[in-house]
């Protein structure tokens, strides 16, 4: 089962496939990977233009920075024709946007197994399926289960709330939001895939806006949440980086927990708390999160 709190892309940056100027400044933009959109930032008359220049850069070097491409949905007729576009060397992985449920999965899957086949030398690309709709949601634990390509479920509230029926809610506790994050979080763990991924703040000058709902998402159980400016990338690698204290403090917990447990000892006390073998392995948890060596 893959760890939730494994080191991710803290930050994963939005760029329009039909924004050539956007495109080139990649490697300036200080994320460590990269949405290239081809669904909801392009105009429907752009798509085939946006569709030759994301293939082009993804034919690019792109040095530290991962390159993801987010295709039109399965029920458009775009989604073939991306798929088949974007497949290859180049490509990190594919976000598909609306899963329904797990056939669009599979469909997406089948599309890059026919199309890498063609390109020799693409690794496989992975997958984030993004649940926008109730539907969707209902379906979660069967998406995230879907295919082994899956790495995590995003969760897109903007387009989920229009689906919902509500007004779509900045605050980082609405409740119908909140319950559908949870349910994401939970079907991720019981699929065994990665934690999920945070949707879109459209505010991207509201930094303190942006920061209360990372956190907020973190805490629910999501490993990252998805940029749309540069300005905010700093800021959600921050919300979901554990901090110094936190880190401290897991140091100290595996430290005397190890040391006990040489000596024949599994229960203890750091800090003024009980130490046990859960709260070791969340300890070395935050320590992965961190990208930190822990102790043994």
């Amino acid at each position: 089962m893959t760890d939730p709190a494994q080191p991710v892309a803290p930050a994963m940056l939005f760029v329009p496939g039909s924004e050539d100027r956007k495109i080139a400044k990649i490697p300036e933009l200080g994320a460590d990977a990269v949405i290239l959109d081809l669904e909801d930032a392009v105009a429907v008359s752009a798509k085939p233009g946006a569709r030759r220049a994301v293939a082009a850069r993804l034919r690019e070097p792109a040095g530290d920075v991962a390159l993801w491409v987010r295709v039109n949905p399965v029920d458009t007729p775009y989604f073939a024709d991306d798929v088949r576009t974007v497949a290859g060397p180049g490509l990190a992985g594919v976000m598909l946007p609306k899963a329904r449920g797990a056939d669009d999965v599979r469909r997406l899957d089948d599309a890059l197994t026919a199309a890498e086949a063609e390109r020799p030398g693409a690794a496989p690309a992975r997958i984030i399926a993004t649940v926008e709709t109730v539907a969707g949601l209902r379906a979660a634990e069967a998406i995230a289960a879907a295919s082994p390509r899956v790495d995590a479920l995003g969760f897109g509230a903007g387009d989920f709330s229009l689906d919902a029926g509500i007004d779509w809610p900045l605050g980082a506790d609405h409740p119908l939001l909140t319950a559908a994050r949870v349910e994401l979080a939970l079907a991720s763990r019981a699929a065994g895939i990665g934690a999920p991924h945070d949707g879109a703040y459209p505010r991207h000058h509201d930094l303190d806006g942006l920061r209360a709902q990372a956190e907020f998402a973190r805490s629910l159980g999501f490993a990252t949440k998805h940029a749309i400016h540069p300005g905010q990338v700093a800021v959600i690698r921050a919300a979901f980086r554990p901090s110094a204290e936190a880190i401290a403090h897991a140091e100290r917990v595996c430290r005397a927990f190890e040391e006990a447990e040489a000596d024949g000892r599994a229960a203890i006390s750091v800090d003024g708390a009980l130490v046990d073998y859960p709260v070791w392995h969340r300890a070395r948890r935050v320590l992965r999160a961190a990208g930190v060596r822990g102790p043994a």
